[in-house]
């Protein structure tokens, strides 16, 4: 068990650095879009602890997580890490978009119980140039927004861009779907050549 999870370490290291985890997977929230870690959009991780035998712990007690951004002091986590249900030595943390927001999210998980390890957790936030959500009142030829992340500043700050519906959005004939942006303002209201449907609130997109 111990030279297996040596080895898988190693693997992990060599495929570069996405993640640093024992054996860690990585995966989108329910309430999350996106499947891979974005830069100031919340997440969530799944990973395994393990004990000095190379056994998975379950039923961890005195669970403890800290997070370090961009190689600040470590401090608490807002979430404590869950373990999925029954018995399983798998957890889950969900981070915040504040937590997410740096270009290094270093984490470590203690646990109280006798013999279990620190497992260390290393995600690298990919910046994308702006993400957005739909609100209400949308048409075909202009998307009014909840959330631009980066806000929308001055007046046609996105003209000449293109919008990219994500493809987990809740607007099925909108998954995938591109448009380009022919005007903006400073409220976050894009201006676009047709949408074949209008979007609704909580569709999600990218501008790039």
């Amino acid at each position: 068990m111990m030279k297996l999870g040596r080895l898988i370490l190693a693997c992990i290291l060599l495929l570069g650095p996405v993640s640093l985890a024992p054996v860690a997977m990585i995966h989108a929230a329910s309430t999350d879009a996106s499947p891979r870690p974005l830069y100031g959009v919340a997440y969530r991780v799944v990973f395994p602890l393990f004990d000095n035998t190379g056994s998975l712990v379950t039923g961890a007690a005195g669970l403890d997580t800290e997070i370090s951004k961009d190689q600040g002091t470590f401090a608490d986590a807002t979430n404590e890490a869950t373990e999925i249900a029954t018995s399983s030595g798998m957890y889950y943390l969900d981070l915040t978009a504040s937590e997410m927001t740096a270009r290094t999210v270093a984490i470590i998980v203690k646990t109280s119980t006798t013999n279990a390890k620190t497992t260390p957790l290393v995600l690298y936030p990919e910046l994308i140039l702006v993400r957005g959500v739909c609100g209400s009142s949308s048409t075909t030829t202009s998307i009014i927004t909840s959330s631009l992340t980066p806000a929308a500043a001055v007046t046609d700050q996105f003209k000449g861009r293109i919008v990219i519906f994500e493809a987990t959005t809740t607007t099925a004939n909108l998954r995938g779907q591109v448009t380009d942006i022919t005007g903006s303002t400073s409220g976050g209201v894009l201006t676009v050549s047709a949408l074949s449907t209008a979007c609704a609130s909580g569709d999600t997109f990218m501008i790039q």
